[in-house]
């Protein structure tokens, strides 16, 4: 008996030992999780083989492009406590959701929201990476050269409208410049998709339509954040989250205001010879920053002490070759995202040495209904985006224009 005790003893002490450093590791741990860290949670989504092609899983782990630790902010003042402030109702703040729904289901409302603590211009926008909730089922296609990115509007029929008449028009793959494109045999390989980025609507009503409109197209990106111009840098970000699953060379980033010969985009870009680490379209230089507390794009100091962005693409349409996006999405470590994307996305280019290149023809006006009416047929076919304010009506105006440009092989 007197073996046995002892044996028991014995047993009982090794076990109450491991729980003990168990309990100890367990305590080390949480304490470590009480830093800041926008990135909380996230875990990159991926592909899995679901029925419908379109359910995403995260992997157990997040990739090494994906920020492990907290952000290390340029400016020290971004990383105050969050506070809401009586004058301000806006709310910003999304968390990201962990599943991806099928094309056809109803999309929530956006999850409860929170004001990010905020400057003398504008609530700053409380940035995380967001994967989107709604997406395309792709049927198991992972291979694209080319995906572009509309930016839109969850809320108003004037966005369904503008997303209607790019399907139709400069989006549509049976129209003559996109059929010669697959008659062409250094071209025809190279397929692209074309999808719509936006947040959640405010309103059920909206958010039910949208589901429909998901359903019907099958080309919807939606992401659970509130979908307003504050949050466009979170917007854009997700959809090259989104890109980034898959094997793409390209993304053409564009808004839903404009109107991009997809063909002439892809044909420059294999004349360049398949230009790496690339970001290009319709530049900018000595852009002033905006410091009207009024101003819709203005830019505290907090977020950006220059005076002078660096040169930036607008918004309208750019290219990035999707070898940048890993450097891109660790460099909100840097600096944390602001609402003026395209600008922010011109500094990050700056301080990760990517040059910013011209790509000809991506036209952009203030006026640009009443300068396109002033175009021979020679500088429509020479061009080969527009922007902004194109709205149905002449949307639908150029594309017959350069359709029946198209069916007579007119050249310049």
């Amino acid at each position: 008996m007197s073996f046995r005790l002892r044996k028991f003893s014995l047993v009982l002490f090794v076990f109450s030992f491991f729980v003990g450093i168990q309990f100890v590791s367990f305590v080390w741990l949480n304490s470590k999780g009480k830093t800041i860290n926008y990135f909380q949670g996230f875990q990159h989504p991926i592909h899995n083989n679901s029925h419908n092609g379109s359910s995403m899983r995260s992997p157990k782990e997040t990739p090494s492009f994906i920020p492990k630790e907290s952000p290390k902010i340029t400016n020290d003042e971004a990383m105050r406590t969050e506070t809401k402030s009586p004058q301000r109702t806006t709310t910003l703040r999304q968390t990201s959701p962990s599943t991806t729904t099928s094309n056809n289901s109803k999309i929530s409302p956006p999850t409860a929201k929170t004001i990010d603590m905020e400057n003398e211009y504008h609530p700053l926008v409380n940035f995380s990476f967001v994967w989107p909730e709604t997406t395309p089922d792709l049927k198991g296609e992972r291979d694209f050269f080319l995906v572009v990115l509309v930016n839109s509007a969850a809320k108003g029929k004037k966005y369904r409208a503008r997303r209607n008449a790019i399907r139709k028009t400069w989006a549509n793959m049976t129209n003559c410049e996109h059929s010669k494109m697959k008659q062409n045999p250094t071209l025809q390989q190279l397929r692209w998709i074309l999808v719509f980025s936006l947040g959640k609507a405010d309103d059920p009503g909206e958010n039910e339509a949208n589901a429909e409109e998901s359903k019907n197209h099958n080309d919807l990106l939606i992401g659970d954040f509130l979908d307003h111009y504050l949050n466009n840098v979170v917007k854009v970000f997700m959809g090259e989250l989104w890109v980034s699953t898959m094997n793409v060379r390209y993304i053409l980033k564009t808004d839903d205001d404009v109107y991009v010969r997809i063909p002439s985009v892809i044909e420059w870009i294999v004349v360049q010879n398949y230009p790496s680490s690339f970001y290009g379209g319709a530049p900018y230089f000595n852009f002033k920053v905006d410091r009207n507390p009024n101003g819709k794009w203005a830019v505290s100091k907090r977020y950006f002490e220059e005076d002078i962005f660096p040169p930036f693409c607008a918004g309208a349409f750019y290219v990035l070759s999707t070898d940048i996006l890993s450097k891109m999405f660790n460099y909100v470590r840097r600096r944390k995202p602001f609402h003026t994307d395209d600008a922010y996305v011109g500094i990050a280019a700056r301080d990760l040495s990517i040059p910013v290149k011209r790509i000809p023809g991506l036209l952009l006006e203030d006026n640009m209904p009443i300068f396109l009416g002033s175009f021979n047929d020679c500088r429509l076919l020479q061009a080969r985006g527009f922007g902004h304010s194109i709205e149905p009506p002449l949307m639908n105006a150029v594309f017959n224009r350069l359709d029946e440009l198209c069916v007579r092989n007119a050249t310049c």
